[in-house]
């Protein structure tokens, strides 16, 4: 009697325990609602809309130009035609960049020996109450393109298209 409550109690145990699971991955916080964590990219640049309220064209412009110009050089300017377009900077692959496989042009996976870089182009749309950013980002030293971007919180180009937005809507 005695072996068969302890071989009950142990297969009881282990029936338990063998139904218990990890528990779910935490998903990553999203950066810009809309979009998901992991945008795959197959054409560079990634264009992402920036809505604005301003109606004051020089107002936007500057703006602009103030938040660009705090995070990366600026490499070119048009204000008539409303373009702006940055110099590669390097940025953190971890936080920037999405790769797994290989897509797009050239598109290649990261190694440990690898950074990134990223530029932004930015078309400033007052008519249409948008500026147009586009992201492109490569791998280093490679020069090959990533194959996507990390849509989360301390993504660099996340927390541009958060503030042109915050200093650009009326609240």
């Amino acid at each position: 009697m005695r072996v068969f409550r302890f071989t009950a109690f142990l297969a009881v145990g282990v029936v338990l325990s063998g139904c218990a699971s990890a528990p779910p991955p935490v998903p990553e916080p999203i950066g810009l609602t809309g979009l998901p964590a992991q945008i795959s990219v197959t054409e560079w640049p990634f264009w992402v809309d920036i809505p604005i309220e301003s109606k004051d064209y020089d107002r936007t412009w500057k703006t602009v130009i103030d938040v660009v110009s705090e995070r990366a050089a600026i490499g070119v300017l048009d204000k008539e035609s409303g373009y702006i377009r940055t110099e590669w900077r390097p940025v953190d692959v971890s936080t920037a960049l999405y790769t797994s496989g290989t897509m797009g042009r050239g598109a290649a996976v990261a190694t440990t020996n690898q950074t990134g870089e990223q530029r932004y182009t930015f078309r400033i749309r007052q008519s249409e109450g948008k500026i147009r950013m586009g992201v492109e980002s490569r791998l280093m030293p490679s020069q090959r393109w990533a194959t996507g971007l990390r849509n989360i919180p301390n993504a660099p180009w996340v927390g541009i298209h958060r503030e042109l937005q915050d200093r650009l809507v009326v609240r």
